[in-house]
């Protein structure tokens, strides 16, 4: 059994695309990782405020992300409401 039928992949595409963020994921990771040696090797001491720092990018480009999505349902949802409320 290929192993793309074990993890629930139909198509190359899929397995490709897959292979793609695991590669981007990996590289973010190694590069925090980098980032976390380097000032632990110059300071001689852990620096939590970078921690802090890749914390607040993750946090902020999850709520601008959130933010894009719903701007683009908003129009449908008001659509829908002005239905309901006229048929009352």
């Amino acid at each position: 059994m290929p192993i793309s039928t074990f993890i629930g992949i139909d198509s190359g595409s899929e397995v490709l695309q897959a292979v793609v963020n695991g590669v981007i994921n990996g590289s973010a990771y190694g590069l925090l990782a980098v980032g976390f040696a380097l000032i632990l090797s110059v300071t001689g001491r852990f620096h939590f405020a970078y921690a802090l720092t890749y914390a607040l990018a993750a946090f902020l480009a999850a709520v601008l992300e959130r933010g894009r999505y719903r701007s683009r349902e908003e129009p449908t949802a008001a659509l829908g409401r002005a239905d309901r409320g006229a048929s009352s």
